[in-house]
C-alpha cells in the first residue's frame, strides 16, 4: 500500500500525539473526583511518553568526524550542490528485554551537518516503558516530525530524499519486505550542502523561554547494515565513496568524547555499503 502526502508548511504537525481526551458530563458530586482522575491519568499514562525528534549534527569540538548524536557517513559539499540521496538498511531488533528506555533512528537525508535544516526520512527503533516499537517517520527539521507506518525487525527499508527545484523536496520510504510505502513533498528553504546516511540517538526538546535539547539514551540496535548509498552532487550521481574526501565517516561518542557509542565501518569497495555498530549507550 502506498501513501502520499503534501506537507503544508503553514500547518504544525505534532509527533506522537496522545489524542483528545473526551471529558464526560459530570454530576455535581463527581466534580471534585473527576479532575483528580484526569491528573492521575496524565501523570501515569501520558507523561511517560517521550516525543523524540531527530536533530542537526552536533559536532565534537576537537574532531569534526565525531558527534554525540550521529553515526554513519556524510558527503559534505558546497551549498546548492546536493540534489538527491538514496539508501537502504535493515531494521534490526533491539537487544535485551527493554528494562530501560532507549531510542535509535536510521535515515537518509539532505543537510544538517553545517546548515539549519534537515530534509530526512527513515525508521526508528525504541524501547519505552518496557516495550519495543518499530516505525517509520519523516521530518523537515526544524518542523515537527510525523510518524508513518509500523515495521518489524528483519524488514529491509529503502528511502530517498530528492530536490525538485524551487525549494521543493520529495521524500519517500518503502518497506521492501512488506511493500508498504509512503512519500511526501514539501517546500523548504534549504542549503543542500550535504547528503547523509545516519544512525542517530534522537533528542527531546524542551519548551519555554530556554529550550533545552537533551540527547536520549541510545538503544542497543546491534549492527545495522547500510546498502545502496548513492547521492547526486552537481548533477553527478555516484556512491558515497565515489566522492572521495567529501565522504566523511561520523563516529558517535559520549559527552566527554572518550567513549564510542556507535561506530561506522569503512566503506565497501564500491563505496555504497557500510555498517554501523552499537557499542554503548549515552549517559
Amino acid at each position: 500500500m502506498e501513501l502520499n502526502e503534501v506537507d503544508d508548511s503553514s500547518s504544525t504537525i505534532i509527533k506522537r500525539s496522545c489524542g483528545l481526551l473526551r471529558r464526560p458530563k459530570l454530576n455535581a458530586p463527581n466534580k471534585l473526583i473527576a479532575p483528580l482522575i484526569l491528573f492521575v491519568f496524565l501523570f501515569l499514562v501520558v507523561a511517560p511518553i517521550v516525543s523524540s525528534t531527530r536533530m542537526l549534527m552536533f559536532a565534537a569540538r576537537d574532531n569534526p568526524g565525531q558527534s554525540p548524536n550521529w553515526s554513519g557517513y556524510a558527503v559534505i559539499s558546497s551549498p546548492g550542490s546536493v540534489s538527491d540521496v538514496v539508501g537502504s538498511w535493515k531494521v534490526t531488533a533491539i537487544a535485551g528485554n527493554c528494562t530501560s528506555d532507549g531510542y535509535s533512528a536510521f535515515w537518509v537525508g539532505i543537510d544538517g551537518v553545517s546548515s539549519s535544516t534537515i530534509e530526512q526520512i527513515g525508521s526508528e527503533s525504541d524501547c519505552q516503558n518496557g516495550a519495543t516499537t518499530y516505525y517509520t517517520w519523516y521530518e523537515f527539521y526544524p518542523r515537527h516530525s510525523r510518524d508513518l507506518f509500523e515495521v518489524n525487525p528483519g524488514d529491509f527499508m529503502s528511502a530517498e530524499v530528492k530536490y525538485l527545484g524551487r525549494s521543493s523536496f520529495f521524500a519517500s520510504i518503502t518497506d521492501t519486505t512488506t511493500g508498504q510505502s509512503f512519500n511526501v513533498t514539501a517546500r523548504v528553504n534549504a542549503q543542500r550542502s550535504s547528503a547523509e546516511w545516519v544512525t542517530e540517538a534522537p533528542a527531546r526538546m524542551g519548551s519555554g523561554r530556554r529550550v533545552r535539547t537533551t540527547i536520549l539514551p541510545l538503544a542497543n540496535f546491534g549492527t545495522v547494515p547500510w546498502e545502496d548509498c548513492y547521492a547526486t552532487l552537481n548533477g553527478t550521481t555516484g556512491s558515497a565513496g565515489s566522492f572521495g574526501s567529501l565522504a566523511q565517516p561520523i563516529t558517535m561518542v559520549g559527552p566527554d568524547s572518550q567513549i564510542t557509542e556507535a561506530q561506522p565501518s569503512t566503506l565497501s569497495q564500491d563505496g555504497a555499503s557500510f555498517t554501523v555498530q552499537w557499542t554503548s549507550h549515552n549517559e
